[in-house]
């Protein structure tokens, strides 16, 4: 079955009735010179339309038809229309143009349809498209030539759109491609993938771009939960601070409970009912976010306290800058090489310690608002060569468009997020990714590494030290950036409603 079949006959169900309207409805006709009298005839152009329908007549003179005037004419009730053509105007030696308020009307839906039948039509290929096509303008020949025009019109945009959207999409994917995306055991699995997972299709060329990260992070979860699942190490917070104090990676203290409290906003502390047992056993990555934090606190970072003072809604105000949070990352590199943890699981420790102090994410948005800054200059110097009421136009609309890419990005995430659970509720195809991850270890580890690759590409020291980068010390870059760190840890504080669950 194709997928989205219902969508696919909703649309040519909708358009088939525009279709249809349009034959039935629409009227725009000029009148032969002989329906008026001969002495009218060199003065005047006529027609008929729907009945007290708008109609617009625009006169053009010249082999490059530049507008020169247009009327505005109403039909009468039987749809008549009449208009005198302008006197300084010689009949046989200018073009004119008629429309109506119905055919700009059409125009406008065409477009609604055709961008619509782009969006829900490139799930077909394209054999498959032209066959969809062929069928429904064989149901439509009885129809009037404009209504098949306009049909015929539909079909080559949508056509053109699918055709230039799938050849930018190849064009990307072959440009990001990396020596994973060309390896046997890593395209058998995908294929599977897009056969087997019920919202993917092997004809849909978005779904195939989607595919190749999606079969990369699917192996991805299923090793890393197989490495939280291994009975490595897990112990309890009391003798992890032990572990921590005798290897000299933080200080020993008189009382604990400063760790404690630290400790517990990572990883709250549960009751066990109807046991004397009350050691709460974290696992090697929960380890390692408690202790990169008890060694920051030791150090007295910045950032660290910045974090903290958020989450516990301090009235004392901590002071960041952009040299804070790379002088954090660096310690928490240091504290990594000296635990060996950076030589275990390193993607896996990466996006945990991500999931508490999320450099890589602020430094994602850095490099967005460094080009939204740039963007912006260019932006101003143009709009100033225009009148102030043009100018702001022109960013309105700028800024409606900005709205749909952000609705678009969340729609993105959102559908991400649906793969990953129809893939949860797949048996057969968590079956076969954990197959394939014992069965091709080379391939799991090339995939760690291009995921790393991933997140070097967003390490906040290079990303502020490279030449193109827009960042000036205090200047609105980093004053922005500051901003939008502080504004995510309260947001995050306020939704959560529990300062012990800050981290997580």
């Amino acid at each position: 079955m194709i997928k989205n079949k219902w969508k696919i006959e909703m649309w040519f169900r909708n358009f088939s009735y525009f279709i249809h309207k349009i034959d039935s409805e629409f009227i725009l006709e000029e009148y032969l010179e002989d329906y008026l009298p001969k002495e009218y005839r060199p003065n005047f152009i006529c027609g008929k339309a729907q009945p007290s329908e708008t109609i617009y007549v625009s006169y053009f003179i010249n082999q490059d038809e530049q507008t020169v005037e247009q009327h505005t004419v109403e039909c009468d009730k039987t749809g008549f229309f009449i208009d005198e053509i302008p006197k300084h105007f010689i009949k046989n030696k200018m073009h004119y143009f008629i429309d109506s308020q119905s055919k700009i009307d059409i125009k406008d839906l065409l477009n609604e349809f055709i961008d619509q039948g782009t969006a829900i039509l490139n799930i077909l290929d394209l054999n498959d498209l032209e066959t969809y096509f062929n069928d429904y303008l064989e149901t439509i020949n009885h129809t009037t030539e404009f209504a098949k025009k306009i049909a015929n019109k539909a079909m080559k945009e949508i056509r053109k759109n699918i055709e230039l959207e799938q050849i930018k999409q190849q064009v990307s994917y072959m440009k990001n491609a990396d020596q994973v995306s060309f390896l046997e055991s890593f395209k058998d699995l995908k294929h599977t993938i897009l056969k087997q997972h019920r919202d993917l299709s092997l004809k849909n060329v978005d779904d195939i771009i989607i595919s190749d990260f999606l079969t990369r992070y699917l192996i991805y979860k299923e090793k890393q939960d197989s490495y939280v699942k291994k009975d490595i190490s897990s112990i309890n917070k009391s003798q992890y601070f032990k572990k921590l104090v005798i290897e000299g990676l933080i200080r020993e203290r008189k009382s604990n409970s400063q760790y404690f409290e630290i400790a517990n906003s990572i990883k709250p502390s549960s009751h066990n009912n109807n046991s004397l047992n009350q050691s709460d056993e974290i696992d090697q990555f929960r380890q390692a976010v408690i202790g990169i934090s008890l060694n920051l606190y030791d150090h007295n970072d910045t950032y660290f306290k910045f974090i903290r003072s958020i989450m516990k809604k301090s009235s004392r105000k901590v002071n960041l800058t952009i040299d804070d949070i790379i002088k954090s990352k660096n310690n928490i590199d240091k504290f990594m090489k000296k635990n060996k943890l950076i030589s275990n699981n390193e993607l896996f420790y990466l996006t945990t310690i991500e999931d508490t102090f999320h450099f890589t994410l602020f430094t994602a948005i850095t490099d967005l608002i460094d080009k939204v800054v740039n963007v912006s200059s260019r932006i101003i110097e143009e709009a100033s060569q225009y009148d102030i009421l043009i100018a702001l136009h022109s960013l309105n609309s700028l800024k409606n468009e900005l709205n749909t890419i952000i609705d678009k990005h969340e729609e993105n995430l959102i559908r991400f997020e649906s793969l990953i659970n129809g893939y949860v509720r797949n048996t057969q195809l968590k079956i076969l990714v954990r197959n394939t991850i014992e069965q091709h270890p080379e391939l799991t580890m090339k995939i760690e590494d291009s995921l790393i690759s991933n997140l070097n590409d967003y390490n906040i020291s290079e990303i502020y030290s490279r030449e193109t980068f827009n960042n000036d010390y205090n200047g609105i870059l980093d004053k922005l950036m500051i901003q939008v760190i502080n504004d995510f840890y309260k947001l995050r504080l306020k939704k959560l409603n529990s300062a012990s669950k800050l981290y997580y």
